[in-house]
């Protein structure tokens, strides 16, 4: 997995000195004269602020946030939004069976995440459910524990006919709403399309 390189926010707080940022960029650049509605509509397709987890795309890929890097202020525009309504990735992996450190790596990211992007992020995606059913791994549980408005939990298992993202509240996941003090957690699984294993 790549590094997850993160800042402290820009100062979110207006003051003297960004005010004349503000209207600097005004006069000089055509984007921010737009009203903030329209703004906040680029800023939702530029971003991809309207779009989950996928899979496979036909697209050549991009990094959204390099569009949040180009300017102060579209970063302080949309910084919120962005960790918001994101989805977090955490342990995205192809394979069915995850390997040892993934616990390691899910605190590695979350150790990088700043305060307010903890408060921020909303939704976690787990990559395989391998891990996520250990009902005694709580090692996981504590690390999510830092997200205090997680809202929804999705994690993948292997369909080998079609694909399908449903909701679930069986005993199991009433546990870990329980153990996550968090009533209202939705949880997700998102059954993915494998081919079929032919045995030789």
């Amino acid at each position: 997995m790549e590094a997850l390189n993160s800042k402290s926010p820009v100062k979110l707080t207006v003051n003297v000195e960004s005010l004349s940022i503000v209207q600097s960029n005004q006069t000089n650049f055509p984007l921010f004269r737009l009203p903030a509605e329209l703004r906040n509509l680029i800023y939702t397709f530029t971003l991809d602020l309207d779009i989950g987890v996928h899979h496979n795309a036909s697209y050549k890929e991009r990094d959204p946030l390099d569009f949040a890097r180009t300017s102060h202020q579209i970063y302080v525009e949309t910084a919120q939004t962005y960790f918001d309504t994101k989805i977090l990735p955490f342990l995205r992996h192809d394979s069915i069976t995850l390997p040892d450190d993934d616990i390691e790596t899910m605190n590695g990211i979350l150790a990088k995440l700043t305060p307010l992007q903890k408060t921020m992020t909303t939704h976690v995606h787990f990559g395989s459910c391998d891990l996520f059913n250990d009902l005694s791994n709580i090692e996981l549980v504590c690390p999510l524990l830092e997200l205090p408005n997680l809202r929804e939990i999705t994690y993948c298992k292997p369909k080998i006919k079609w694909n399908a993202l449903y909701h679930i509240n069986t005993a199991f996941h009433r546990r870990w709403r329980h153990w996550m003090r968090n009533e209202g957690l939705r949880m997700d699984i998102c059954e993915l399309e494998r081919p079929s294993l032919e045995l030789v």
